[in-house]
Formats: C-alpha cells, structure tokens, sequence
C-alpha cells in the first residue's frame, strides 16, 4: 500500500509540474501573488497590480480576464486570520477582504492564487 501511495504522489506531483512549459501552451494558467497588508506585491505571476482600499480590502488586477477562473487566498504569518476572496466586475480584478482571527477587518499579509482553464 505504500508502494502504491508513493507512486501516485509522484504522479501526482509530474502531471502538475508541466516541467518548464508554459502554462498557455496547455490551455490553461495560474497566477499567484503575496500581498502585503499595505497592499504591495511581494511576489506574483501574472497580477500586475494590487491596491489598499481601506482596512482589510483590497483590490487585485490581473493581466487576463480572470472572471471564469477559479480563486482562493489565504492569509500568510504567525497571526492567522481569514481571506475572502470575490469578483468585482471588471473581469481582470479581483477583491480580496481580511479578517483578524476574532473575525474583524485587518491590513494582514495574504497570499491569491487563480487558476484558468483556458
């Protein structure tokens, strides 16, 4: 049975590699960002920006229509907290809400990733 786990994590982590081709090549693309509270990127693909609204809101634009593709944050540290993410309606922006642990508005760092299958 291990044998058996083994192999299929390591499937697994090949097919999802895509080993230096480019993901429009496949017909599909990610895009992930780290974001700070101050609303910096830190790190991305394919963002090409991200602005502060006001304390815990944020807003995210892509170099693509984004509005089709699936989406999810996450807040990055020590501190926990929680991250929603929701469209906006421009389809190449995203809107991202943080929350403290206690569930109120917080400027906290978060990571996005988008995932479009075409």
């Amino acid at each position: 049975m291990r044998r058996i786990s083994a192999l299929l994590i390591t499937s697994a982590i090949s097919v999802a590699c895509a080993c230096g081709a480019r993901a429009d090549s496949y017909g599909f693309a990610t895009y992930a960002a780290t974001i700070n509270g101050k609303g910096n990127v830190l790190r991305s693909t394919g963002v090409q920006s991200s602005t502060r609204k006001s304390v815990g809101l944020y807003i995210v634009a892509f170099s693509r229509d984004v509005s089709a593709c699936t989406y999810f944050g996450g807040p990055q540290g020590s501190n926990g907290g929680q991250v929603s993410v929701a469209p906006t309606g421009n389809p190449m922006r995203l809107q991202v809400n943080t929350f403290s642990a206690g569930g109120q508005r917080a400027d906290l760092n978060f990571a996005l990733l988008v995932s479009c299958s075409s």
